[in-house]
């Protein structure tokens, strides 16, 4: 991805990045109104030279020494009481907060030797812009009014001032270091901080763990609403509503009650209708007949199979009969039916001619008889056609019983399984509607199970709940009383660090001072021309310090269009990968 690409992306998404920029700028516009505005004042003290020194007189105060002298305990309390005293302050704030409130500060020149420029600003910061001024001014006044002292009082005056003031401030220092290092010992605060800490970690564990619970509990709650809604609905007088209907249904079976909801109407409607086919199938029962039509058709088709074994019993018979017929007429072609027989001309067959006036035969007399074989043989062909004949005639009989009998059979079989069918439907309705009301009593039982359940588990989350927000209390109070002993025993030993910096700042100064104190000591007689002069007073200024709220909201609407150009950026890349 080059330049051209990403210059492309963001002239591409022009709007999205200014009305991200600017909407981050809205907010953070927004929030920097919360902010309160602090406003400033400045007073300026100069450190005035004679211009031609005088062997002997006292030297102009130092910078430093005025710094010191401005920032000093003894002269910020008397400001704190005068300022206090007059009302500006409000009663409740403390000598810490008004101490954050003043800052003294020089400037030194630029060079090849820098050094400080004899004038000292005196600066306030406040929510009020004319307590800045007040407390700017008057400040201004009492470093003035302790640095005139210096120079007007007598040089024994300030010699014993330096001195008594040098051990005030060594008394005071070793007693505020020790009272430092006795407080350090007695608040022990890092095992004050270590303990809150813990206190604060367990309080974060059981806070999460009460918030889980809370919402357990919440969730629990709505699901036994829920449940009971449910179970309420498949109820009659606190009962299940199936044996209710059961029973009323019986009693009256044209009952038909009112204000039922959808599960109780659809318990009513299954059980009414397991009722109604129950009676169908008792009645069908009573009128189908189909037992009677059963055993019938069984003794029906009990006779076809006694008439099939007839049947075949006959056919192997008949099979038998026409096998030997066709063997019998066979060999009865095969035979003759008259024997021929050749004799000699008797007196008999002459007699014969005679009587009857025929001519008398000459040569040998013929004559011809029935072969009794041939017909013995017929009349066992005769005999076994009529036995064929009757057999035919029991087949052709069995087997018009036979069609008779399939047609009752089938008759009957389709009635039976037309009664089966009916039977069959009725028992397949009652089997769904009792699987259905078995199955919402089951849902119901379950239901009722998994309300009590709930409802057991719901009283341990909740007690378990109080048991934690007990917890939560009792560490809260603990927390509390470890943050104000931890707070008071800081500002404490803050105040005592303080002291114990500016006592040593002060020592330090006034051993520094001691030349300069053994000068004046001898150039006594002398009036210094040098001192500190106002240079000038703090007025109300409506213009505050902070906070830049413009300068904020710049820069979050900057910060916020760079985020935006390098993940749109990044996204771009993330795409093309």
């Amino acid at each position: 991805m080059n330049e051209v690409t990403i210059l492309r992306i963001l002239y591409k998404n022009k709007l999205r990045i200014a009305a991200t920029a600017l909407l981050i700028g809205i907010i953070t516009a927004g929030l920097s109104l919360l902010l309160p505005d602090i406003y400033g004042a400045t007073s300026a003290l100069m450190i005035s030279e004679p211009q031609v020194p005088i062997t002997g007189e006292f030297p102009p105060m130092t910078v430093e020494s005025l710094q010191n002298l401005a920032k000093s305990t003894r002269v910020k309390a008397e400001l704190f009481k005068e300022i206090k005293a007059s009302g500006a302050l409000p009663p409740q704030t403390a000598f810490r907060d008004f101490d954050q409130m003043l800052s003294v500060s020089a400037e030194r020149q630029l060079g090849r030797t820098p050094s400080y420029i004899p004038i000292v600003l005196l600066s306030v910061s406040s929510k009020d812009p004319d307590l800045c001024a007040a407390v700017a001014n008057k400040w201004s006044d009492i470093v003035l009014s302790h640095a005139s002292s210096i120079y007007t009082s007598g040089v024994d005056d300030l010699n014993s001032f330096i001195g008594k003031i040098y051990k005030q401030a060594n008394d005071s220092l070793l007693k505020t270091e020790s009272d430092l290092t006795s407080k350090s010992l007695e608040v022990n605060l890092a095992v004050s901080e270590s303990k809150l800490e813990e206190y604060k970690t367990i309080h974060t564990r059981i806070y999460a763990e009460r918030l889980a619970l809370n919402e357990e509990v919440n969730l629990k709650q709505n699901v036994i609403q829920e449940l009971k809604q449910q179970i309420e609905g498949m109820e009659i007088n606190g009962s299940w509503a199936g044996e209710a209907f059961n029973q009323e249904l019986r009693q009256n079976p044209g009952i038909t009650p009112s204000a039922l909801t959808t599960e109780t109407l659809r318990i009513f409607q299954t059980v009414r209708q397991i009722l109604i086919n129950e009676d169908k199938l008792a009645d069908f029962e009573e009128q189908s007949e189909l037992q009677f039509m059963r055993m019938e058709l069984k003794n029906k088709e009990s006779q076809l199979a006694h008439i099939a074994e007839e049947i075949v019993q006959t056919r192997n018979k008949l099979a038998k009969a026409v096998t030997q017929y066709d063997t019998m007429r066979t060999e009865l072609d095969k035979i003759d039916p008259v024997i021929t027989l050749e004799k000699a001309i008797t007196d008999d067959a002459i007699w014969a001619a005679q009587l009857q006036e025929k001519a008398l035969p000459t040569g040998i007399l013929k004559s011809q008889e029935v072969n009794s074989v041939y017909q013995d043989l017929q009349k066992q062909v005769v005999l076994i056609a009529s036995d064929i004949k009757g057999l035919q005639g029991q087949v052709d009989y069995f087997t018009s019983q036979t069609s008779i009998l399939k047609d009752d059979i089938g008759k009957l079989s389709r009635s039976i399984m037309q009664k089966d069918a009916e039977r069959k439907t009725l028992l397949s309705s009652i089997t769904k509607d009792r699987e259905l009301l078995q199955f919402l009593e089951t849902e119901y039982n379950k239901r009722r199970q998994q309300l009590e359940t709930l409802e057991s588990e719901y009283l341990l989350a909740r007690a378990q709940s109080r048991s934690k927000e007990q917890d939560l209390n009792e560490l809260e109070t603990e927390i509390q009383k470890l943050e104000r002993h931890i707070f008071y025993s800081k500002n404490t030993l803050d105040a005592l660090q303080r002291d114990v910096e500016n006592l040593t700042q002060v020592r330090a100064t006034l051993a520094s001072k001691a030349e300069e104190v053994s000068l004046l000591h001898t150039a006594s007689q002398n009036l210094s021309r040098s001192g500190v002069v106002p240079l000038f007073g703090a007025e109300r200024n409506d213009g505050k310090i902070k906070p830049s709220r413009s300068k904020i909201t710049l820069g979050a609407m900057a910060a916020a269009l760079l985020l935006t150009c390098i993940v749109l950026i990044m996204n771009a890349i993330v795409r093309e990968n």
